[in-house]
């Protein structure tokens, strides 16, 4: 009741100041339809419509600049919740209005809506044209910060012909900094002033390494070559291959040596001192131990070559530091194996 009793109040100081109608009849309409929308919005207040009244305070203060107009508009505004154009208001009222009275009421408003919005303090260059959010808030120094609603804004300044900008997130009931002054250095003593300035050096011309990638100490070297599991694990399978063929071969020879021996010992004649018989006896086990040695070694290259498949290290390259490492399989008669051979 309090605040409506203030809107009727000055709604009747700005009923009486409307002038008459002296400057034609459209200005005479427009002065007295313009009254009609104040006194509406005063009816308004009354019953607690205040977005209404708001409505009808705009439109009136369009025709009737009044600063009683505005003070009520600026309520109606707060009343809806609109701090931010409710302070514009009231500073502007502020601005019209001499009465220290009046000025006291209209920034007491503006302190009390001041926790709901942000605040922007733009520095730049004097005479600078500052821009928030696409309007013009005037030209640097401002004497306050500017107004915002909390969120993110748009700040520009203009100086010169040249235009610089940055970005700036308001919080409601603080105050963002923003400058567009660059600090500029001390001015060197005069003394050193007055020197002639020396030529300047020559910039050391600096050459950056290449770096392609992370280095290693192992590289595996281009062109389809094979690496080391592989060499070695095919070394050990192809000796092992070998060695089973060659305990085969000897076994077939072992084998007909034991025939040989046999049809000899169903020789009557060749039952004792017969050299054939002795041969063929020592050949057959000569070649029966060499056969199962040989299978033997075979099936040890052969678990070799399975264990270094999985066993060798992953990444291992025939290229070490600069050396190179060779492995050859070696196949005999004595037995299989794998020669390594190098140079570092």
């Amino acid at each position: 009741m309090g605040r409506a009793m203030t809107f009727a109040v000055l709604a009747g100081a700005c009923a009486i100041g409307l002038p008459a109608a002296v400057l034609g009849d459209d200005t005479a309409t427009a002065q007295h339809d313009a009254q009609a929308r104040f006194n509406e919005g005063l009816l308004r207040v009354q019953s607690g419509n205040f977005e209404g009244a708001r409505t009808s305070f705009t439109q009136a203060y369009a025709v009737l600049h009044k600063p009683d107009i505005l003070w009520n508009l600026a309520l109606a505004e707060e009343k809806c919740g609109m701090a931010l154009s409710a302070t514009q208001h009231f500073k502007e009222y502020m601005r019209q209005v001499t009465a220290a009275g009046e000025r006291a009421a209209a920034s007491k408003h503006v302190q009390d809506l001041a926790p709901q919005m942000g605040h922007i303090d733009v520095v730049a260059p004097a005479g600078a044209v500052l821009v928030v959010d696409g309007v013009s808030v005037g030209d640097a120094p401002l004497s306050e910060p500017v107004d915002v609603e909390p969120g993110r804004h748009h700040v520009i300044a203009r100086s010169g012909g040249i235009a610089k900008s940055a970005y700036a997130d308001a919080i409601a009931g603080q105050v963002v900094h923003v400058s567009f002054v660059l600090v500029e250095p001390d001015a060197p003593p005069a003394a050193e002033a007055s020197r002639p300035a020396a030529a300047p050096a020559p910039a050391p011309i600096s050459v950056a390494p290449r770096v392609e990638g992370p280095s290693s100490p192992a590289t595996v070297s281009s062109g389809g070559s094979w690496t080391p599991r592989v060499v070695v694990t095919g070394s050990l399978g192809v000796a092992a291959v070998a060695a089973g063929v060659a305990g085969f071969v000897l076994g077939q020879k072992s084998s007909s040596k034991f025939n040989q021996a046999q049809s000899l010992r169903a020789n009557p004649g060749c039952l004792t001192g017969c050299p054939q018989l002795g041969d063929a006896v020592n050949v057959q086990h000569q070649d029966f131990v060499a056969s199962e040695v040989l299978w033997t070694v075979g099936g040890v290259l052969l678990a070799g070559a399975a264990v270094t498949w999985f066993v060798w290290p992953r990444g291992t390259s025939n290229a070490v530091g600069g050396s190179e490492l060779r492995v050859a399989p070696s196949v005999g008669v004595d037995g299989a194996g794998a020669v390594v051979s190098g140079t570092f």
